[in-house]
């Protein structure tokens, strides 16, 4: 399905990943009336795209980034000066090779410290020059495919920093698309850090305007579906491991008579296999050494619940800091004697941190290991403070009616009255002491509840059941109608 290229038309780029590509096909289907659509997706993609595609004209050209780089870059990149060049788009783009490279999970591994039993990966291993020739090349796909389309629009599930960099060098609208962690409200965020600027504004005017705001008898959280449905798919039992392990091996023993692990130096063969069985072992451990709330009556606490690492949502959206094993000493060295650091793992990490690792935090006086089987809500809710860097627990917090220390510089949040954000251990000092103090039924609890409730509402759009069709062949009209009518209402699409 490939048409010419129309003169008369602005031209978008959709770039599609493995998710959620029934979902995408049908926002192209929806736009392609009034845009050139050109899909940019990879090998393994394109014949789940063909097949959508076969019978609707969903796209106008796809291109397929593999070729690209065999194009672009295989010859390009021998005849350039690495170094030289990544240190020019450093200082264009305004962010480091470096920095860049610490959010991707493989050749970033040397960064994912809190996440010591993450399997082995090849490209973790090479050279400094050959990391960088490998973000360079990125860069070059995405100007080759910016300067030859010239599109006025580009769309992705997940915001990626080399395509985001480039497109706000390039003065071009760049939106993917994000959870509010509110039922299955959903927005359109505008840079790599997870940011809509619409609603940061939105919820710092609230926040002015809310203070003699008392009445959040009709605000009333409801937990983001995606995740309520992904945890409740996980199992720590040994059965469960085993199964897993099963349904793995043909796509492992595809990949290893193709030889996949060693062309894309990635994880090894069976790599993930340790990690599925060490899951259960580690389950195991949290029920035997974790606490309830019901066990810390003597005591205030702080709860903190671990991220999932590596992943996009912690490295990619703070960067500049995701140190879990660093947030976690600086408050427990700020605690007062009569309170305790909780800290709870989230349920897609059991087996990626070593039971080493959780040693170290049981050695920490005040630090307490969180019973698995208590529910975030519940330690939230017995809690006197909540801290994070990126997590879904700030956001429950403010709809708790709780404090929270705030450790992620782009956190939506941290421009409530209720939340302080904190770089440092002098700033984790002051965050502490001052959010402690205050009461229960303070009017400015009510003030962030509002503020965040009503910003989130005015911006998001609701896509019930999109967490069940990340693997779908269909398309889906019902729920790109509705994110493509607010992509129109709030960028003038």
């Amino acid at each position: 399905m490939t048409n010419k290229i129309s003169n008369d038309k602005k031209t978008l780029i959709i770039k599609i990943g493995s998710q959620l590509v029934g979902f995408w096909l049908s926002v192209s289907k929806i736009l392609i009336t009034d845009y050139n659509v050109i899909i940019a997706t990879d090998s393994y993609t394109k014949n789940k795209i063909e097949y959508i595609a076969k019978h609707h004209k969903v796209y106008d050209k796809i291109e397929i980034v593999e070729d690209l780089y065999k194009e672009l870059v295989k010859d390009t990149l021998d005849s350039l000066d690495i170094i030289k060049e990544s240190f020019d788009r450093e200082k264009r783009y305004g962010k480091t090779f470096s920095l860049i490279i610490s959010s991707d999970r493989t050749l970033g591994k040397g960064y994912n410290y809190n996440a010591d039993k993450h399997p082995e990966v090849t490209k973790s291993w090479w050279t400094h020059e050959k990391k960088l020739g490998e973000i360079l090349k990125l860069f070059l796909l995405w100007e080759h495919i910016q300067e030859k389309y010239k599109p006025a629009l580009i769309l992705e599930h997940v915001h990626s920093d080399v395509l985001g960099l480039i497109s706000q060098y390039n003065g071009i609208m760049h939106l993917s698309l994000r959870m509010t962690k509110f039922g299955s409200y959903y927005m359109w965020i505008n840079n790599v850090y997870n940011q809509n600027f619409h609603l940061i504004e939105q919820v710092k005017e609230n926040a002015k305007k809310f203070y003699s705001y008392n009445d959040v008898s009709n605000v009333n959280y409801v937990q983001e579906h995606s995740s309520k449905y992904r945890h409740a798919q996980i199992s720590y039992k040994t059965f469960g491991a085993i199964k897993r392990a099963i349904s793995l091996f043909p796509g492992e023993f595809i990949r290893l008579i193709t030889r996949y692990h060693k062309k894309n130096q990635v994880y090894k063969f069976l790599g993930w296999y340790g990690n599925i069985f060490y899951k259960v072992y580690i389950y195991k451990y949290f029920k035997k050494h974790g606490k309830r709330p019901e066990d810390l009556t003597n005591y205030d606490f702080v709860y903190v619940p671990l991220h999932m690492e590596p992943e996009r949502a912690l490295a990619g959206f703070s960067p500049e800091f995701n140190n879990s094993m660093e947030m976690i000493a600086w408050i427990s060295k700020c605690l007062p004697a009569d309170t305790l650091l909780v800290i709870k793992e989230q349920p897609h990490s059991y087996g990626i941190r070593s039971k080493h690792y959780y040693d170290n935090f049981r050695r920490i006086g005040n630090v307490v290991l969180a019973y698995p089987e208590t529910s975030s809500w519940e330690w939230i809710k017995n809690s006197n403070l909540v801290a994070t860097i990126t997590g879904t627990a700030g956001i429950e917090a403010v709809y708790s009616k709780k404090p929270v220390i705030s450790f992620g510089k782009y956190q939506l949040i941290n421009h409530l009255p209720t939340v302080r954000y904190a770089s440092n251990y002098e700033t984790t000092k002051e965050a502490i002491k001052e959010l402690m103090n205050l009461k229960e039924n303070d009017s400015l609890f009510n003030v962030s509840m509002g503020a965040l409730q009503h910003a989130l509402m005015s911006i998001s759009f609701e896509l019930p059941g999109i967490e069940k069709i990340y693997g779908s062949r269909e398309l889906h009209m019902d729920l790109a109608e509705v994110a493509v009518r607010s992509i129109k209402e709030q960028y003038n699409l």
